[in-house]
C-alpha cells in the first residue's frame, strides 16, 4: 500500500465520525485522544485498509502529555508530538517513555465495524 494512499482520506477518532480530507486530520491535530485512525484506498484498485494508533495505558504517567501531529492534505502524516503546544524540559539523566500499538486492517468505521480488504 502507498502512503499516497491515504492522502485526502478519512481521518477519526474517539467519539468522532470520520471525516474526509484536512477536516478530519485538522480536528485531531494538537489533540489527545486514546487513538486516532486513517482509512485509504490501496493503490488504484478497491481495496482498503486502516492505520489505527492506540496509546498504551501506562503512557497516561508518561512525564509530558502527548498529542496528535497529523495532515491529510497535500500527503498523509501522523506522529506523536510530545511538545506540540510547548517545549518542556527534561532534567539531565531522566528519561521517559511511551508505548504505541499500531494495527492495519481493512476498511474500519469508528464504531469497529467494517470490511476486510
Amino acid at each position: 500500500m502507498r502512503p499516497a494512499g491515504f492522502a485526502g482520506e478519512s481521518v477519526t477518532g474517539p467519539g468522532q465520525p470520520a471525516l474526509p480530507g484536512e477536516a478530519g486530520a485538522a480536528r485531531l491535530r494538537g489533540c489527545q485522544s486514546e487513538w486516532l485512525a486513517f482509512t485509504g484506498h490501496q493503490d488504484a484498485g478497491a481495496a482498503r485498509s486502516t492505520l489505527v494508533l492506540v496509546h498504551a495505558p501506562g503512557n497516561s504517567d508518561a512525564i509530558q502529555p502527548s498529542h496528535w501531529f497529523v495532515h491529510s492534505e497535500p500527503y498523509a502524516t501522523v506522529a506523536v508530538s510530545w511538545a506540540f503546544h510547548e517545549e518542556f524540559e527534561l532534567p539531565s539523566g531522566a528519561s521517559f517513555r511511551y508505548v504505541y500499538l499500531v494495527v492495519v486492517d481493512g476498511a474500519w468505521d469508528a464504531d469497529g465495524s467494517g470490511s476486510g480488504p
